[in-house]
């Protein structure tokens, strides 16, 4: 499984597939404590991409991935427009915002006034 099939599986429900669970156990014995950071992208090569089909629980489940398999952290990406290829940016679903600076918070990782 590729890791775009990964990104796919994880994006379509609130928690990860069992096929994308086995794969990231597998990255976290290969990696022998090197820093593993799973990245969500919302280009999949395709337009609109994938934030119009990610389902509420997308990035709690990345996050929650990350931390079952001690992953130094999860990268979302795809944020504004961007020249070249058309895909919705992650700012087109206020619910995925939400839910990233929800994860965010609870990880400790706001921006402090």
């Amino acid at each position: 499984m590729a890791a775009q099939e990964i990104t796919n599986s994880l994006s379509r429900a609130a928690r990860p597939h069992r096929n994308a669970e086995g794969l990231l156990s597998r990255w976290a014995v290969e990696a022998k404590r090197r820093a593993v950071v799973i990245m969500w992208f919302a280009h999949r090569g395709a337009e609109p991409g994938l934030v119009r089909s990610c389902q509420p629980g997308t990035a709690r489940a990345f996050v929650e991935a990350a931390n079952r398999h001690g992953f130094a952290g999860v990268l979302f990406a795809g944020y504004g427009q961007r020249s070249g290829p058309r895909y919705d940016g992650i700012q087109t679903n206020p619910a995925l915002v939400k839910e990233i600076k929800e994860c965010s918070k609870e990880l400790g990782l706001t921006r402090h006034p």
